[in-house]
Protein backbone atom coordinates (compact mmCIF):
# COMPACT_ATOMS: atom_id res chain seq x y z
CA UNK A 1 0.00 0.00 0.00
CA UNK A 2 2.82 2.41 0.94
CA UNK A 3 4.79 1.46 -2.15
CA UNK A 4 1.80 2.14 -4.41
CA UNK A 5 1.18 5.44 -2.65
CA UNK A 6 4.86 6.41 -3.05
CA UNK A 7 4.75 5.59 -6.75
CA UNK A 8 1.76 7.90 -7.16
CA UNK A 9 3.07 10.72 -4.94
CA UNK A 10 6.58 10.74 -6.44
CA UNK A 11 5.26 10.06 -9.95
CA UNK A 12 7.74 7.31 -10.62
CA UNK A 13 8.04 6.05 -14.16
CA UNK A 14 7.83 2.35 -15.01
CA UNK A 15 11.54 2.44 -15.80
CA UNK A 16 12.35 3.79 -12.31
CA UNK A 17 10.11 1.23 -10.65
CA UNK A 18 11.80 -1.63 -12.51
CA UNK A 19 15.26 -0.25 -11.67
CA UNK A 20 14.32 -0.08 -7.97
CA UNK A 21 12.95 -3.63 -8.09
CA UNK A 22 16.13 -4.98 -9.73
CA UNK A 23 18.47 -3.19 -7.32
CA UNK A 24 16.41 -4.33 -4.31
CA UNK A 25 16.60 -8.03 -5.12
CA UNK A 26 19.42 -9.33 -2.88
CA UNK A 27 19.87 -13.04 -3.46
CA UNK A 28 22.26 -13.52 -0.52
CA UNK A 29 19.81 -11.94 1.93
CA UNK A 30 16.93 -14.00 0.54
CA UNK A 31 19.06 -17.16 0.79
CA UNK A 32 20.12 -16.30 4.36
CA UNK A 33 16.49 -15.74 5.31
CA UNK A 34 15.50 -19.16 3.97
CA UNK A 35 18.41 -20.84 5.78
CA UNK A 36 17.54 -19.10 9.07
CA UNK A 37 13.89 -20.12 8.86
CA UNK A 38 14.91 -23.69 8.05
CA UNK A 39 17.18 -23.67 11.14
CA UNK A 40 14.36 -22.39 13.31
CA UNK A 41 11.97 -25.06 11.99
CA UNK A 42 14.60 -27.78 12.45
CA UNK A 43 15.04 -26.75 16.10
CA UNK A 44 11.28 -26.88 16.60
CA UNK A 45 10.93 -30.22 14.76
CA UNK A 46 13.70 -31.97 16.74
CA UNK A 47 12.13 -31.00 20.06
CA UNK A 48 15.15 -29.18 21.44
CA UNK A 49 12.92 -26.50 22.98
CA UNK A 50 10.95 -29.04 24.99
CA UNK A 51 14.16 -30.49 26.48
CA UNK A 52 15.69 -27.20 27.66
CA UNK A 53 13.69 -27.11 30.95
CA UNK A 54 15.23 -30.46 31.88
CA UNK A 55 18.63 -28.75 32.08
CA UNK A 56 17.48 -26.55 34.96
CA UNK A 57 15.31 -29.09 36.75
CA UNK A 58 17.98 -30.32 39.17
CA UNK A 59 19.66 -27.00 39.99
CA UNK A 60 19.20 -24.93 43.12
CA UNK A 61 18.75 -21.71 41.15
CA UNK A 62 15.96 -19.35 42.19
CA UNK A 63 12.95 -19.78 39.93
CA UNK A 64 13.22 -16.32 38.37
CA UNK A 65 16.85 -17.05 37.37
CA UNK A 66 15.94 -20.47 35.96
CA UNK A 67 13.12 -18.97 33.91
CA UNK A 68 15.40 -16.11 32.88
CA UNK A 69 18.02 -18.55 31.60
CA UNK A 70 15.33 -20.53 29.80
CA UNK A 71 14.09 -17.34 28.19
CA UNK A 72 17.60 -16.20 27.24
CA UNK A 73 18.88 -19.45 25.74
CA UNK A 74 15.52 -20.46 24.31
CA UNK A 75 15.19 -17.12 22.52
CA UNK A 76 18.68 -17.45 21.08
CA UNK A 77 17.76 -20.88 19.72
CA UNK A 78 14.19 -20.42 18.56
CA UNK A 79 13.34 -16.72 18.60
CA UNK A 80 11.33 -14.46 20.88
CA UNK A 81 7.85 -15.37 19.69
CA UNK A 82 8.21 -19.03 20.56
CA UNK A 83 9.73 -18.41 23.98
CA UNK A 84 7.32 -15.70 25.06
CA UNK A 85 4.42 -18.07 24.42
CA UNK A 86 6.16 -20.94 26.24
CA UNK A 87 7.88 -19.30 29.19
CA UNK A 88 5.66 -16.43 30.34
CA UNK A 89 2.66 -18.62 31.32
CA UNK A 90 4.93 -21.19 32.99
CA UNK A 91 6.86 -18.55 34.92
CA UNK A 92 3.75 -16.83 36.19
CA UNK A 93 2.17 -20.10 37.29
CA UNK A 94 5.40 -21.23 39.03
CA UNK A 95 6.35 -17.95 40.72
CA UNK A 96 3.45 -16.75 42.87
CA UNK A 97 2.76 -13.00 42.82
CA UNK A 98 5.54 -12.48 40.26
CA UNK A 99 3.95 -9.40 38.74
CA UNK A 100 5.64 -6.72 36.71
CA UNK A 101 9.25 -7.36 37.84
CA UNK A 102 9.29 -10.90 36.44
CA UNK A 103 7.61 -9.83 33.21
CA UNK A 104 10.12 -7.01 32.71
CA UNK A 105 13.01 -9.36 33.55
CA UNK A 106 11.93 -12.08 31.12
CA UNK A 107 11.02 -9.72 28.28
CA UNK A 108 14.31 -7.82 28.61
CA UNK A 109 16.24 -11.09 28.46
CA UNK A 110 14.26 -12.09 25.39
CA UNK A 111 15.07 -8.76 23.77
CA UNK A 112 18.80 -9.03 24.38
CA UNK A 113 18.86 -12.66 23.25
CA UNK A 114 17.41 -11.63 19.90
CA UNK A 115 20.42 -9.35 19.40
CA UNK A 116 22.66 -12.42 19.10
CA UNK A 117 20.19 -15.03 17.82
CA UNK A 118 20.85 -16.64 14.45
CA UNK A 119 17.08 -16.76 13.95
CA UNK A 120 16.80 -12.96 14.01
CA UNK A 121 16.55 -11.92 10.38
CA UNK A 122 17.98 -8.46 11.02
CA UNK A 123 21.34 -10.03 11.86
CA UNK A 124 21.51 -11.62 8.41
CA UNK A 125 20.83 -8.22 6.87
CA UNK A 126 23.46 -6.54 9.08
CA UNK A 127 26.16 -9.12 8.32
CA UNK A 128 25.47 -8.76 4.62
CA UNK A 129 25.40 -4.97 4.62
CA UNK A 130 28.51 -4.44 6.76
CA UNK A 131 30.40 -7.44 5.30
CA UNK A 132 31.06 -9.06 8.68
CA UNK A 133 30.54 -12.63 9.81
CA UNK A 134 27.90 -13.57 12.34
CA UNK A 135 30.68 -14.49 14.80
CA UNK A 136 32.24 -11.03 14.43
CA UNK A 137 28.87 -9.39 14.99
CA UNK A 138 28.21 -11.46 18.11
CA UNK A 139 31.73 -10.74 19.43
CA UNK A 140 31.03 -7.01 19.15
CA UNK A 141 27.53 -7.33 20.63
CA UNK A 142 28.31 -9.69 23.51
CA UNK A 143 29.90 -7.14 25.92
CA UNK A 144 26.87 -4.88 25.53
CA UNK A 145 24.53 -7.86 25.95
CA UNK A 146 26.23 -9.00 29.15
CA UNK A 147 26.17 -5.47 30.57
CA UNK A 148 22.48 -5.23 29.70
CA UNK A 149 21.80 -8.54 31.46
CA UNK A 150 23.49 -7.30 34.63
CA UNK A 151 21.47 -4.07 34.53
CA UNK A 152 18.22 -6.00 34.04
CA UNK A 153 19.12 -8.30 36.95
CA UNK A 154 19.62 -5.27 39.19
CA UNK A 155 16.47 -3.61 37.90
CA UNK A 156 14.49 -6.74 38.81
CA UNK A 157 15.54 -6.33 42.44
CA UNK A 158 14.79 -2.60 42.40
CA UNK A 159 11.25 -3.36 41.20
CA UNK A 160 10.84 -6.12 43.79
CA UNK A 161 11.96 -3.85 46.65
CA UNK A 162 9.71 -1.02 45.46
CA UNK A 163 6.78 -3.45 45.59
CA UNK A 164 5.84 -2.89 41.98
Amino acid sequence: CIIVLSIIVYRLSLQEILRFARSSFETRIIFNTIILMMFKNLIAYTGVMQNIPLLFEKTSLPLFIAFGLLMLFGTIISGANAMIVLIIPLAFSAVPDAGTPLLVFLMALSYIAMQISPTHICLAVITEYFHVSWAELVAKTLPVALTFILIVYGYYFVLIHLGI
